[in-house]
């Protein structure tokens, strides 16, 4: 048995070593054409001055190498991010239209804050803060892009015990931001798309990184209040990045229970998330943005589908076939004023009937959700219908090897419940884990059942935290396996890797 472990360890220890190896050469390699020749001259230069560093530390030749390869990885990552996104301008949408009027508002218009019209408050902000100039606001998207992803990473490895782990999860998150076909492609776009990434990571770090240090947030007052005013800042950028982010406030409670253990802070941070919540529904629901997705639903979903059709018409007092089978499977209903008794219906009773539909009708809200789960992970590089495709003209040409394009791939419905089942496994040693597969599951069935158009655009942040749960999985299983079943080492290891004998033994403490 002793034979087996100790081969067992041996094995793990040699695929992690092949995996740090590999994984950087795998990111260089990849988006070599978008490093200029002066990085590589800077790699070179950076290499002595690790070299000199390491030696005067006295460290091992196996940790100088890791560590280099890991710092040219996330210089790598940064330039290729920025050499392949910054084109000059962004790709104009419909909605960037929206986002360039609303922007032109004063800062005390209540039209500006989405109290009158418009979409929420943060993308135009930024439209705002740039003057509408979208060259500007393209290096912008990069900057908070890196940023928000470099601040994930970090916090994220801290969950993991040794130097090796880090590193590996550094390297597999590396290669997911690089994901093109649903991720990174949105820095070439003017929609809210990576202002609600950049939010959604960020809401994630706070959380993890407040997890980590929950022990001495305990301790003082003051950080608790500092800490929860963090937690309402981040809360309000993130619901009012996108309409669908607001539905997973209220799950944000149980999660920082775990980081609160005084009532009082658990109280506080309640109300405020409330009524973060609440003002945010309030915005929706005075602009009436749902008016246009329930048209949506309605006329793709609903009419064409005899017995929802029925159901609506006898509950909800939905119109006449007459009236409204018109509109069914129809986006140009000509003349228009067929439209009339549907969104006469819409503005009258629309909202409080398809809320109320769903809620006493889980089992069609879950059974068509199931059914969907491809199309909420499917790629947005290209679409069927104009504008034909998501990535800018001068982003396409610079299309990753498969490998990365879409890494790290498909996530199956069934795999996506183990995954959530592992967080709940997991849960005490890396919360984010299920944090991350609750916020694919709720956002997903909110954005899927809110709109019946786009809806692997809508159900992106999902799609993307559905990836960060699934990687996470497979790293806590990898440390699961390699500490816990194959056993930890006994004696702990000083700074430069040797054995220290001489450490005491643990003795028990008496509380005074």
């Amino acid at each position: 048995m002793k034979n087996w472990s100790a081969f067992a360890r041996d094995a793990f220890s040699a695929l992690g070593t092949a995996f740090l190896l590999i994984a950087p050469l795998l990111i260089i390699a990849s988006v070599r054409k978008y490093i200029p020749i002066p990085v590589f001259v800077f790699f070179g230069l950076w290499f002595f001055v690790f070299l000199f560093y390491f030696r005067s530390r006295q460290k091992s030749s196996g940790d100088f190498l890791s560590a280099y390869l890991f710092s040219i990885a996330v210089l790598t990552f940064i330039v290729a991010v920025w050499n392949i996104y910054d084109i000059g301008t962004l790709l104009k949408y419909p909605d960037t239209g929206v986002y360039v009027a609303q922007s032109k508002f004063g800062l005390l218009s209540r039209t500006f804050w989405s109290m009158k019209g418009g979409r929420p408050f943060v993308t135009p902000l930024i439209f705002k803060a740039f003057h509408q100039d979208l060259a500007r606001i393209n290096d912008f998207f990069i900057i908070i892009y890196l940023a928000a992803t470099l601040f994930f990473i970090f916090v994220l490895t801290r969950f993991f015990p040794g130097v090796r782990e880090k590193m590996a999860a550094g390297y597999i998150f590396l290669l997911l931001f690089l994901n093109q076909n649903s991720i990174s492609l949105w820095l070439s776009c003017g929609l809210s798309e990576i202002p609600s990434i950049v939010m959604t990571l960020l809401l994630f770090s706070v959380f993890g990184l407040l997890y980590i240090h929950r022990e001495a947030l305990n301790k003082r007052g003051r950080r608790s209040y500092a800490a929860i005013a963090a937690i309402t800042l981040v809360a309000v950028l993130f619901a009012s990045s996108r309409d669908s982010n607001v539905y997973f406030l209220p799950c944000l409670l149980p999660f920082f229970l775990l980081v609160f253990k005084r009532w009082k802070f658990r109280i506080i941070l309640s109300f405020l998330i409330v009524l973060v919540f609440g003002a945010a529904k309030i915005s929706a629901d005075r602009t009436r943005r749902w008016e246009r997705p329930l048209q949506n639903v309605m006329q793709w979903r609903v009419l064409p589908d005899d017995r929802l059709r029925q159901t609506f018409q006898n509950r909800y007092h939905l119109p006449k076939n007459e009236y409204v089978m018109p509109l069914a499977k129809n986006w140009h209903p000509r003349p228009r004023k067929i439209k009339k008794p549907l969104v006469a219906w819409i503005r009258k009773y629309g909202a409080k009937s398809y809320r109320n539909f769903l809620i006493t009708h889980p089992r069609y809200v879950l059974q068509e959700w199931r059914k969907a789960w491809d199309v909420i992970q499917e790629g947005m590089w290209i679409l069927e219908k104009e504008p034909e495709y998501y990535a800018d003209p001068r982003v396409r040409p610079k299309r990753l090897n498969a490998v990365i394009f879409n890494f790290p791939g498909h996530v199956s419905f069934p795999l996506a419940i183990l995954v959530a089942a592992f967080g709940l496994i997991f849960i005490k040693k890396n919360p984010l884990l299920f944090f991350a597969s609750a916020h694919s599951f709720i956002v997903s069935l909110i954005a899927f059942h809110a709109d019946y158009v786009e809806v692997s655009r809508h159900c992106q942040q999902a799609s993307m935290t559905l990836k960060i749960a699934y990687l996470l999985s497979i790293l806590s299983l990898y440390v699961a396996i390699k500490n816990g079943l194959l056993g930890k080492p006994t004696q702990p290891r000083e700074n430069n890797g040797s054995v220290n004998k001489a450490a005491p033994k643990k003795t028990e403490t008496i509380e005074k």
